[in-house]
C-alpha cells in the first residue's frame, strides 16, 4: 500500500483553474506534525510546478524605476545626485565593466559586477544623501559578496533533482560578512575598501542561514557583450507622473517566458533515491529566484517580504515578493543607465531592516524568544498565500499559571477577513459560556487551543506597496501573530493498542465541533492534521491541571482555526466571503470538491463527511497519493472510489487490513452507506438534523454502541437575556 502525506490547501472560491492550488504546512504545537507536517511541495517534483503558478499570480513588466519609487520615496532624488558623481565612479569602475562584459561565461562576470556595486558604495560611503536616507553604521552597511565557495544553499532545491541549488551572488551585512570568514583579522570597522577587495576574493567561510541574507543575485549568461558605452544622463527629474507611464530608458529584453521543464537526461544523470527515480528538473533564472525568495521568506516569523536581482548580460531587473504575490520590474540595461543603477545601489545600501522585510517584533512579545532552529519549527513552502510560520516560544516574563512550553503562529490573513483566528477563539469561548448549559460547557471549552496573545502587526499590508504602484490590491494581506500553549501532535498510531480509547477521543471532538457550529462557530478545516493532545490542561470549572480528562484520556484539541468563521446562532451555513472551499484536499466533502467556482454554502454535513474521512484514513493507515494531492476533480474520484473499492465493498483483503478501528468498522461502512446513498440519488445536503440522523442510523444498523453520552446531540441554546 502506497501512502504519502496529504496537502493543505486555501482554494479561493473564484477559482476558475484546478492547478490553483497553494500548500500550506503546518506545525508541531499548532496543528499538523509528523507525517502531516511535510513540505510536501519541496518533495515531490510534480509539484515543483506550483512555484511557477505562485510567479505567474503577480504583475510583470512594471517600471523599473516606478518600482524604486515605491520601496524608496526618494529615490528620484537620489537619482538626481547620481548624475554629478558617475563619470568619477565610472572611471575607478571601468575595468571591472570592461572585464563584466567581456566575459567568456557566467562565472567569470561574478567578481567584476560584484566589484563595480562595491565601487559605488564605497565612493557613496560618508555622502550625504537625501532626507530619511542615513548612512548605516558600519557594520550594518551591506556588502555584495560572490556565492563560491558556496555559503548558502536552497534546501527545496535540493530536494528537487535540480542541479542549481544556490545563488550566485549574495547581499549581507558587513557584520554578517567580517563574522562568515574564516582566519581573518578584517574587522567591521576596515575601510569599505579593504573589504571590498576582502570581498573580491574566494575566501574560506563558514556557511550562512537565510535570515543571514538580505537578498540573491541571479546571473543568467547569454552572449558576451564586448564594448560598452556608459549612456548620457537624459533624465533631468522624476516626477510621480513620468514614473507613473514608465522610464523611456527601462526597456523588456525579449526573452522566452519562463517555463519548468524536466530533462530527457541521460542514464548517468538520473539518480535512486529510495527506489524513486529522480529526474533532474531545469528552471530558468527567474524560477531560481523565486526558489531562493522563499527560502528567505520562511526564514523566520515576522518576513514580510524580499527581492532577488536578475542579471540577464546587461540587462538588470528586481523582483519583488511578498504574500500577494510577485511584481517584477522590467529590465534595464545597467550600464547604458549607469547612474540609474548607480542610484540603486546607493537606495539599496540605505535600507534598514524594514525595508529588506524584517518586521520589528510586536511590542506584546518583546519579552518572548522564539527558537527557530528547532525541529519543531513549521516553515511555508509557498511565497504567495497564508504562509503559516510556527516554532516553539517562551516568555522571558511570564505571567502568573501562563504556561511554561508556548508556540508562535504567524500567518498572512487576507484583510477583508475581518475576523481573525484569535478573534474565532475568544467568541468562542464567549459563546459556549452564554449559550450552553453549565454541564456541557467544558465539551467545548476544553477541546479549544489556549491563545495567550494575539494581534495584527500594523503596516504590514501588502496593499501599500500596490498602491504605490497604481496594481490592483485585491487579496491583500497583513501578519497576523498568535502565541499559544504548546500542543502535541495526535499520532492516532500510539492508542491503536487501545482501540476504545482512539475511538472515544474522536467522538470527543465530534461533539465539540456540534456544539461549536451550535453556537455559530464554523472551523473551516477538519482534518487529522488539526486535532492535537494538550498533555496537561484545566478542566472548566476546576483549579487545577490534569493529564487526563475524566475518562482517562489524553486532552484532544481542535486545533487551526485560522480559516473558521462566525454566523448568526441557527445558520445552516457562514457568510459567504470566498473562503468556502477551503480544506485539506484528502478530508474535504466530495461535494465541496466537485464545484471549483465554490458557490457551494459549507454546511454542517460536509464537515462531518471530513470527519468520516479522517476515520478511514485512521483506518486504512492512510491514502494513496491520488487521493491526497492534485486536480480537485481526480482528488475527488479518487476519494469516492476508496470509499466504494475498501469499504462499501465488503472483501476479505479489505477486512483484515481495515482493522486499525476494528471496533467502529462496522459503523464506518454504514455511516458511508448513508452518504454516498444521499449523493447518489442527487439528494440535498442536510441540514444539522438530517445529518445527525445519518451518523444515528450508521449507529444502529451497525449495532454499535457510541463511546460517550449523545445527550448533546438534542441540547437546547441559552437565549440572550
Amino acid at each position: 500500500m502506497v501512502t504519502t502525506t496529504p496537502e493543505k490547501h486555501t482554494i479561493p472560491a473564484a477559482a476558475a483553474a484546478e492547478s490553483g492550488l497553494h500548500s500550506t504546512p503546518l506545525a508541531r504545537g499548532m496543528a499538523a506534525s509528523g507525517e502531516h507536517a511535510s513540505d510536501q511541495r519541496s518533495r515531490l517534483p510534480q509539484n515543483m510546478a506550483l512555484m511557477q503558478e505562485d510567479l505567474e499570480h503577480g504583475h510583470n513588466n512594471v517600471d523599473f524605476c516606478a518600482l524604486l519609487q515605491a520601496l524608496c520615496p526618494e529615490f528620484p532624488r537620489v537619482l538626481e545626485s547620481s548624475k554629478s558623481m558617475m563619470g568619477e565612479i565610472a572611471s575607478v569602475a571601468e575595468p571591472d565593466l570592461k572585464a563584466y562584459c567581456e566575459a567568456s561565461n557566467e562565472k567569470k562576470r561574478y567578481i567584476p559586477f560584484i566589484n563595480v556595486v562595491n565601487v559605488i558604495k564605497e565612493h557613496f560611503r560618508g555622502v550625504q544623501c537625501p532626507n530619511k536616507l542615513p548612512q548605516p553604521a558600519a557594520p550594518e552597511e551591506l556588502i555584495f559578496v560572490c556565492n563560491d565557495p558556496r555559503r548558502i544553499d536552497s534546501a527545496a532545491l535540493k530536494k528537487s533533482g535540480t542541479k542549481k541549488t544556490s545563488p550566485d551572488c549574495i547581499i549581507i551585512r558587513v557584520e554578517t560578512f567580517v563574522n562568515m570568514l574564516q582566519d581573518s583579522d578584517v574587522s567591521a570597522d576596515e575601510s569599505f575598501e579593504t573589504l571590498r577587495v576582502t570581498a573580491s576574493k574566494q575566501l574560506k567561510g563558514s556557511t550562512l542561514r537565510w535570515s543571514d541574507i538580505l537578498a540573491s543575485v541571479e546571473f543568467k549568461y547569454g552572449r558576451k557583450i564586448g564594448g560598452y558605452v556608459l549612456g548620457e544622463p537624459e533624465i533631468t527629474g522624476l516626477s510621480a507622473a513620468n514614473l507613473a507611464g514608465g522610464s523611456k530608458r527601462s526597456r523588456e529584453e525579449s526573452r522566452d517566458s519562463p517555463s519548468l521543464k524536466r530533462s530527457k537526461t541521460e542514464t548517468n544523470s538520473t539518480s535512486h533515491v529510495q527506489g524513486e527515480t529522480r529526474t533532474e528538473l531545469i528552471l530558468n533564472a527567474e524560477q531560481q529566484c523565486g526558489f531562493y525568495a522563499l527560502e528567505r521568506l520562511r526564514a523566520g516569523p515576522f518576513i514580510s517580504h524580499t527581492i532577488t536581482i536578475l542579471l540577464q548580460d546587461r540587462h538588470l531587473s528586481v523582483q519583488y515578493y511578498d504574500a500577494q504575490g510577485r511584481i517584477a520590474s522590467k529590465s534595464t540595461d545597467f550600464i547604458q543607465n549607469f547612474d540609474i543603477f548607480i542610484a540603486f545601489i546607493c537606495v539599496l545600501d540605505r535600507f534598514d531592516a524594514q525595508d529588506w522585510g524584517s518586521l520589528t517584533t510586536p511590542d506584546p512579545l518583546f519579552s518572548f524568544e522564539f527558537d527557530t532552529t528547532s525541529d519543531q519549527v513549521g516553515r511555508p513552502f509557498a511565497i504567495r498565500g497564508r504562509r503559516t510560520f510556527a516554532c516553539p516560544t517562551k516568555n522571558i516574563h511570564p505571567a502568573k499559571d501562563e504556561p511554561a512550553l508556548l508556540f508562535l503562529k504567524t500567518s498572512w490573513s487576507e484583510d477583508r477577513r475581518m475576523t481573525k483566528e484569535y478573534d474565532i477563539l475568544t467568541e468562542a469561548r464567549q459563546r459556549a459560556d452564554r449559550h450552553l448549559p453549565d454541564s456541557i460547557i467544558g465539551f467545548v471549552t476544553d477541546c479549544l487551543p489556549i491563545c495567550i496573545k494575539a494581534g495584527t502587526l500594523a503596516l504590514t499590508s501588502t496593499r501599500a506597496v500596490r498602491q504605490q504602484l497604481g496594481i490592483p490590491t485585491d487579496g491583500s494581506r497583513s501578519l497576523v501573530w498568535m502565541v499559544s500553549k504548546q500542543l502535541s501532535e495526535f499520532n492516532y498510531r500510539d492508542h491503536l493498542d487501545e482501540p476504545e480509547r482512539l475511538w472515544r477521543m474522536i467522538w470527543k471532538i465530534l461533539r465539540c465541533h456540534n456544539l461549536l457550529w451550535r453556537v455559530g462557530v464554523s472551523h473551516g478545516d477538519i482534518s487529522l492534521s488539526n486535532l492535537m493532545i494538550d498533555v496537561a490542561r484545566k478542566p472548566h470549572g476546576q483549579s487545577s491541571a490534569t493529564e487526563q480528562d475524566d475518562d482517562g484520556d489524553p486532552w484532544i484539541i481542535l486545533s487551526d482555526y485560522d480559516l473558521g468563521a462566525l454566523m448568526a446562532i441557527g445558520d445552516e451555513s457562514p457568510p459567504q466571503m470566498g473562503f468556502e472551499r477551503t480544506g485539506t484536499l484528502p478530508f474535504l466533502s466530495t461535494e465541496l470538491l466537485s464545484n471549483p467556482s465554490g458557490n457551494i454554502p459549507r454546511k454542517y454535513a460536509h464537515d462531518l463527511e471530513s470527519f468520516a474521512f479522517v476515520l478511514l484514513w485512521i483506518a486504512r493507515g492512510g491514502f494513496p497519493p491520488a487521493a491526497i494531492g492534485g486536480a480537485l476533480d481526480a482528488v475527488r474520484d479518487a476519494k469516492v472510489g476508496l470509499v466504494l473499492e475498501d469499504v462499501l465493498r465488503s472483501r476479505p483483503e479489505n477486512e483484515s487490513r481495515l482493522q486499525n478501528l476494528s471496533q467502529s468498522w462496522a459503523f464506518l461502512r454504514e455511516w458511508f452507506r448513508q452518504i454516498m446513498s444521499r449523493k447518489i440519488m442527487d439528494t440535498p445536503t442536510p441540514d444539522m438534523s438530517g445529518a445527525l440522523g445519518e451518523l444515528k442510523e450508521a449507529l444502529t444498523r451497525s449495532h454499535t454502541a457510541s463511546p460517550i453520552d449523545l445527550g448533546w446531540m438534542d441540547c437546547i441554546l441559552i437565549a440572550d437575556v
